[in-house]
């Protein structure tokens, strides 16, 4: 890793990094992000995380780039993410497993 991650020192990265790793409920992950970033930082991460699902379920990028109203440059690093095997690309399918499992059992009931 560089020494400095966008001028900011790696070490205070790591802690950051190790704070995140002792959440462990999704509610007080939900007021910590919303405690330590501000809305605009909340929706650009949010809004790559939902170009990073597009991308998972094969939508093209310049229909992403439509929905989204965002640059196929954007797109693209999401894309070389995907491209090969990464933490991303297996969190996108756990999720994938989850979001199928919840639908089961919603029609179920």
């Amino acid at each position: 890793m560089n020494k400095r991650i966008l001028n900011t020192d790696v070490n205070s990265f790591r802690i950051l990094i190790k704070a995140f790793s002792t959440i462990k409920n999704e509610k007080d992950i939900e007021l910590f992000f919303k405690e330590i970033f501000t809305p605009q930082e909340l929706n650009n991460l949010t809004l790559r995380w939902q170009l990073l699902e597009m991308l998972y379920t094969k939508q093209s990028q310049r229909s992403i780039a439509s929905k989204l109203g965002i640059s196929l440059c954007k797109i693209t690093r999401g894309a070389k993410i995907l491209k090969h095997k990464s933490v991303t690309k297996k969190i996108l399918k756990n999720m994938e497993f989850y979001n199928e499992h919840i639908s089961r059992n919603k029609h179920k009931c």
